[in-house]
């Protein structure tokens, strides 16, 4: 067992940060190519080749577009969730610190 654990609040904060900025990013980036894919959905015309572009691509690529959906989010949540834990943690240290100071000075 360690004998000491610590957690890196401004390093944590700092990896969250990043994460937050990806997951927007993310999220901007799939609104916008989802606006193109939109608009030229049956651009491949009706012919032989467009038929089989579609079947052959949109069909599997819109099973994974809709579940690349929500990975922005996820990312986003993961970040305010990361600091929500730090702080947390943080909270309970500096509670069971000033306890444990208390039963020292009952002594």
């Amino acid at each position: 067992m360690a004998e000491n654990f610590y957690l890196d609040e401004p390093a944590l904060d700092s990896v969250a940060d990043g994460i937050l900025v990806t997951g927007t990013n993310f999220t901007s980036a799939y609104k916008d190519l989802d606006g193109v894919l939109t608009a030229t959905q049956g651009c491949w015309g009706d012919d032989e080749i467009g038929k089989a572009f579609e079947k052959n691509y949109w069909e599997n690529g819109e099973k994974v577009w809709t579940g690349t959906e929500g990975a922005g989010e996820g990312l986003t949540e993961t970040s305010k969730n990361m600091k929500k834990s730090a702080a947390n943690l943080s909270s309970v240290d500096e509670e069971t610190a000033k306890w444990l100071d208390s039963q020292i000075e009952e002594e």
